[in-house]
């Protein structure tokens, strides 16, 4: 097999790394294969031995890769679109030209171009080889949507969209010639692919954080470092404009440009790099978080394990010390951040003076708002939003629009949202809660909350990763050791 990057055909061998029996187990193996997970030992690209042909994994996207069209559909491409306006300032308020979104699933992306900003239908396209996803992209979106990208041959776009499809392709860098042909001189490529390599150990899309396996998940035959993605784009001739890893894995913006060379990486490196996050998950898994610290300090969900021992919860500078350290050491995590905002919130529950409580809260909503400004998008942050501007400043009507956004967002979320919305409009009180004083093990959540006038309902300031559980919400009245319903 060839590099799909630089055309090597030396590959070393990391496949003794991987738990083959997992697979097995699930199904997505038969029963003694190898995955033939490697690295070039060139350029240092890390892929799967291809195995069968290109028309066989087509056959695979086609009719078993996807589950049905539902809710969550709608809910993650709310989200996602929020944090893709905001790379596309520029396109968007530019006149509309032709769209063609590749892996376009049901087609919510280019409905948005329609809906929110007025792009003629004509003007949208997308290609899904998935049956279910296709018809009802077609029919129910009313799309131009196809099988394949080559039956656009011919035809010109402005805009080519790549959103979380490269990383399962035949040949990565084929994909983009194929994008190269299509997208007109002065167009503008924009894609997104997961984030490997050196980086947070995190993966925000999935919130799978603690599974070697799922996080290299093997339909992710590419598995793109920073290095590898921008040497894929130089190899098909493209120019980067804009290359943000600040959420969503990379995502970048290309012009068309002169054919470039790849960057080198070191394959032994990466082989050792994967020993030392499969072995930090490993402690994590084994509740001993302080190691797995040492063995990766960019572990999110290690350090917000810490500080959730069950000592550091009774400790409020421990556990903001320890969430402050580790944003100095991921700045710009948008995780830590967050948690570090929630916290904030937790402890504004402590007896104190309103004036001192209303002031945590403040600190926590200018938090949420530089997590915000990192990643767009999160139905959560409008929705604590939306609580300190009703609990710190008796804002009602700032309250009910950032549970409205919220809810446009996540649209899932319009009766959680929308009972908030009735319970202040009415002058219903939204009590706290005192914080945690007890635990018995990482993650101790303090019970569930519930609702004054509706009764086990679940927390909204739900713990981020790892299996820690909620954390101790705000919200609302009382504490029950009950497990909230689902």
């Amino acid at each position: 097999m060839k590099c799909p990057i630089c055309g090597s055909e030396k590959w070393l061998d990391m496949d003794d790394l991987r738990n083959h029996q997992y697979w097995w187990e699930n199904g997505k193996l038969k029963v003694g294969d190898r995955l033939g997970f490697q690295a070039c030992r060139d350029c240092g690209f890390v892929t799967y031995e291809r195995r069968g042909t290109e028309e066989e994994m087509h056959a695979y996207y086609k009719s078993v890769y996807r589950a049905a069209v539902g809710p969550s559909n709608w809910a993650s491409e709310g989200r996602r679109n929020e944090y893709r306006k905001r790379m596309l300032k520029d396109v968007l308020a530019g006149s509309p030209r032709r769209m063609i979104d590749i892996g376009c699933a049901a087609g919510l992306f280019p409905r948005m171009f329609r809906e929110e900003y007025g792009w003629p239908n004509e003007m949208l396209a997308g290609v899904e080889p998935t049956d279910g996803y296709r018809e009802y992209a077609k029919h129910e979106i009313g799309l131009d949507v196809r099988e394949k990208i080559e039956e656009f041959k011919g035809e010109k776009f402005g805009l080519v969209v790549y959103y979380r499809v490269l990383e399962h392709v035949w040949n990565p860098v084929g994909e983009l010639l194929k994008a190269r042909e299509i997208l007109e001189d002065d167009g503008i490529l924009y894609g997104s692919v997961p984030r490997w390599g050196e980086v947070e150990l995190d993966d925000p899309t999935t919130g799978v954080d603690n599974d070697i396996e799922s996080y290299y998940h093997k339909d992710h035959i590419n598995v793109f470092t920073d290095n590898s993605m921008r040497s894929a784009l130089a190899v098909a001739g493209y120019e980067i404009v804009t290359f943000d890893t600040t959420v969503h894995g990379i995502s970048f913006l290309a012009r068309k440009g002169k054919v470039g060379v790849p960057i080198r990486e070191d394959a032994e490196k990466f082989r050792s790099l994967f020993k030392r996050q499969k072995e930090a998950m490993r402690l994590v898994r084994a509740k001993n978080p302080q190691d797995a610290i040492k063995e990766y300090p960019l572990y999110p969900d290690a350090h917000m394990m810490c500080a959730f021992w069950k000592e550091n919860m009774r400790d409020e500078k421990i556990q903001k010390g320890i969430l402050d350290d580790a944003i100095k050491l991921m700045p710009g995590c948008v995780k830590m951040i967050r948690q570090r905002a929630l916290i904030e919130l937790q402890w504004a529950q402590a007896p104190q003076d309103r004036e001192k409580r209303s002031e945590a809260m403040r600190i926590a909503g200018r938090m949420l708002d530089e997590a915000d400004a990192v990643s767009p998008g999160m139905d959560d942050h409008w929705h604590h939003k939306a609580y300190i501007a009703y609990m710190a400043d008796g804002d009602i009507e700032t309250a009910c629009r950032h549970w409205k956004r919220g809810i446009a967002v996540n649209p899932l979320k319009w009766e959680e949202y929308g009972n908030y919305i009735g319970l202040v409009r009415a002058g219903k009180p939204l009590k706290l809660n005192t914080p945690p004083s007890r635990g018995d093990e990482p993650g101790y959540s303090g019970g569930v909350v519930q609702m004054v006038g509706r009764p086990k309902f679940a927390g909204m300031a739900q713990g981020m990763g790892a299996g820690l559980g909620p954390i101790p919400s705000v919200e609302v009245a009382n504490v029950s050791d009950e497990k909230p319903t689902e």
